[in-house]
């Protein structure tokens, strides 16, 4: 609550879900979570950081937040919901759920800020006239030729609201000690695209520190804070590993 109104470019964090809440008629929250949940939940993940979703809107130019579905009914509308596609869903019975193959993940900003154009494409795409009224001259024939000549064939393009990405694979001290980790692509495509280098990125709920990594990796500030001092010892231990100087 002490920072300034847009004092950082981009809030890209993962918040705790309380997946297992139930939402009252008085807006209370009640944990209702059957006797599996309720055995694996971790004591953060049982409650819902709510009041932290207005400050995160306030202190920053663009919001990312994974899991923003948790979120929906304390989050302002916006047509920027993005799916990421885990591409090997779990297959089975999940407590009566089917497996998971997504999630999705929340953008909103402030102002119409355009995304990077950062997606190779393959240089042969060419933007064509459609073939609504529009495309036509006034005397009804069909007009030929490109809708935008300037953009044809451009070597990059803007993402679309699908990321295609396998869910993290590989193992180490991050895996060991967190629960819900996720691949390092992630907030490097989310903040690839929603960020330029050196602009500032917020995380507040660190976990394991990979936006950090994300951050570092593709050059943008990264300023990261965590409630719990195991993950904090987790998070300076993973980072040291990948970047010992």
């Amino acid at each position: 609550r002490g920072m300034a109104d847009k004092s950082v470019d981009a809030v890209i964090t993962d918040p705790p879900y309380g997946i297992s809440v139930e939402i009252l008629p008085n807006n209370s929250e009640r944990w209702s979570a059957p006797p599996i949940v309720e055995k694996k939940a971790m004591e953060w993940d049982k409650r819902r950081c709510g009041d932290s979703i207005p400050e995160i809107i306030r202190i920053s130019r663009e919001q990312v937040i994974f899991g923003g579905n948790y979120y929906s009914d304390l989050l302002p509308a916006s047509s920027g919901w993005i799916v990421w596609d885990k591409l090997n869903g779990r297959p089975g019975n999940h407590n009566g759920r089917l497996g998971d193959a997504f999630e999705f993940i929340f953008h909103h900003n402030h102002g119409a800020n355009q995304p990077n154009k950062w997606i190779k494409t393959t240089g042969e795409a060419i933007k064509r006239g459609t073939k609504s009224h529009a495309s036509r001259n006034k005397n009804g024939t069909q007009k030929i030729g490109m809708a935008s000549p300037d953009k044809a064939g451009q070597e990059y393009k803007i993402p679309d609201s699908v990321i295609r990405l396998y869910a993290e694979q590989s193992r180490g001290i991050h895996t060991e000690l967190h629960p819900a980790t996720f691949p390092v692509g992630l907030p490097e495509f989310i903040t690839t695209t929603y960020s330029d280098l050196d602009e500032c990125v917020y995380e507040p709920f660190g976990g394991s520190g990979t936006t950090l990594l994300a951050c570092e990796n593709i050059q943008r500030q990264c300023f990261i804070q965590e409630i719990s001092p195991n993950y904090c010892a987790l998070i300076l231990e993973r980072f040291n590993r990948l970047y010992p100087n």
